[in-house]
């Protein structure tokens, strides 16, 4: 395959796996990011010896996905194309959302890579002012590391450039609505073995069940998701983090679940999207809080109550007149494809997504009870 059919086949790639050419942009000039990108595509090129890459994508040290790494991202793999490298992006199912801090690739991760490529993935070490980005390959046939490259950026240089990004997308943002895939899963174990449970509106649960969801956003946004009790506890699952568009992101993690407690209780799992998501929540708290003390919400009545405040505090600084829905029954919900999960143990678990959307938010109410 010549240079220039490498190069298209790339960018096509890219573009599949971005929510068909929403998620990405050509990166603006930066000379110090284009020479460091470009000195890492050479040495993978060194490294590699011929073997065509499986482009991973960049996350921070702590594994998560940031603007930051999200326009690394972007600068390597085009460094990596115009390198003349034989590149593909695996499925972001497999390499999406955070990765963890335990292993530079996780193994879930450079498994993706199909068989007979490298996979390459990179981190982003802050320290004193400077960004250190290291490339990983890894031979997917053994997990053996077939090398390392490091470039390091100055802090400045890569925070002008987001801040473009940043702009550009908010200009973006407004003229575009949000579009979410949600799963929301729940197994339950009995007798050593585990199944899966709905979590749907009006359901019964068990204290003991875990739950778990997965977002796919076609658009780059906020997500969080929390679970909210008609005692007042607060729980989060989604902790009000960047999903990037076509990758998925978990809540509490990919192999990680919430369970739920003793005591009969009803549970409200709120899931809220937006460009961008107010910080400071002490006043929402407070303010739910007042609902149940005052007894205006007790178990399953008065929920609307909550869903009001909620849509307040979000509604805050935005358009005038902009409504701010929360949506609880199914008339609202269009059904999204149905998927299949192996589960860290093993179990298999069938969901069909739910497909949310709205602008300038999107609010998604389940309540459900548990004996």
């Amino acid at each position: 395959m010549n240079a220039h059919l490498v190069h298209l086949v790339a960018v096509l790639t890219l573009i599949a796996t971005t929510g068909c050419g929403l998620g990405w942009h050509r990166p603006p000039a930066e000379p110090e990011v284009v020479t460091a990108a470009a000195g890492l595509a050479r040495s993978v090129r060194e490294l590699s010896q011929g073997r065509p890459i499986a482009w991973l994508g960049v996350r921070e040290e702590e594994g998560g996905l940031t603007p930051t790494s999200e326009l690394l991202d972007r600068y390597l793999l085009s460094a990596l194309i115009a390198e003349g490298l034989a590149v593909t992006v695996p499925d972001s199912v497999a390499t999406g959302g955070s990765w963890g801090k335990e292993e530079a690739v996780p193994e879930r991760v450079w498994r993706a890579a199909e068989a007979g490529r490298l996979a390459l993935a990179g981190r982003v070490h802050r320290q004193a002012g400077w960004n250190h980005l290291q490339l990983v390959l890894v031979d997917p046939t053994d997990g053996a590391l077939a090398g390392t490259a490091t470039r390091s950026l100055r802090e400045v240089a890569v925070q002008r450039l987001v801040a473009a990004s940043d702009h550009r997308r908010g200009q973006r943002d407004e003229e575009e609505p949000l579009v979410l895939e949600v799963h929301r899963l729940g197994v339950r174990s009995e007798g050593g073995l585990t199944r899966p449970v709905a979590v749907e509106p009006g359901a019964v649960l068990q204290a003991g069940d875990r739950l778990q969801v997965r977002v796919r956003a076609r658009r780059d946004c906020e997500v969080w998701a929390f679970l909210y009790s008609s005692a007042g506890e607060v729980r989060e699952l989604l902790s009000s983090r960047r999903v990037f568009a076509g990758r998925w992101e978990y809540g509490p993690g990919q192999d990680s679940w919430l369970s739920l407690g003793e005591g009969t209780q009803v549970y409200t799992l709120y899931l809220v999207a937006g460009s961008r998501l107010p910080e400071e929540r002490e006043e929402l708290w407070e303010r739910l809080a007042e609902l149940i003390e005052q007894g205006q919400v007790v178990r399953d009545t008065g929920l609307e109550l909550l869903d009001r405040v909620l849509a307040e505090f979000l509604g805050r600084g935005l358009k005038e007149g902009a409504a701010v829905p929360v949506v609880r029954g199914g008339d609202d919900v269009r059904a999204g494809t149905e998927e299949s999960f192996i589960l860290e143990d093993g179990t298999p678990v069938s969901s069909r997504a739910e497909e949310l959307s709205g602008a300038p938010l999107v609010i998604r109410a389940v309540s459900f009870s548990v004996q």
